[in-house]
């Protein structure tokens, strides 16, 4: 399994005026050295748009910290079910929570 940033851009991001990174990093306002298509630049420039996705998804659906079990679900999730899948998701969380006693 991986995360994708392109997939989760697409869901949270839909009037973005595309998917490319440069773009995302241009319409976000996030860092950046301005040189797309180097691979420490690109990294840098994912890392913050994975930062701002799981910001997104915090603010979205009023949450602390998005997990990596979640953003592998909404990724693959209809972006009009997103709120359904993020519920779903927690009452998961919940129930292995409650069965472990943490």
């Amino acid at each position: 399994m991986f995360l994708c940033s392109l997939l989760l851009a697409r869901r949270l991001f839909p009037d973005a005026p595309n998917h490319k990174l440069a773009t995302l990093v241009r319409t976000l306002g996030l860092p950046s050295s301005g040189r797309y298509h180097r691979a420490l630049a690109d990294a840098e420039c994912t890392a913050h748009l994975f930062i701002r996705l799981q910001e997104e998804i915090g603010y979205r659906f009023q949450m602390e910290a998005p997990d990596c079990g979640l953003l592998l679900k909404l990724q693959k999730a209809n972006r009009r079910q997103l709120e359904r899948c993020v519920e779903r998701h927690l009452g998961e969380i919940g129930t292995v929570q409650t069965a472990t006693g943490s």
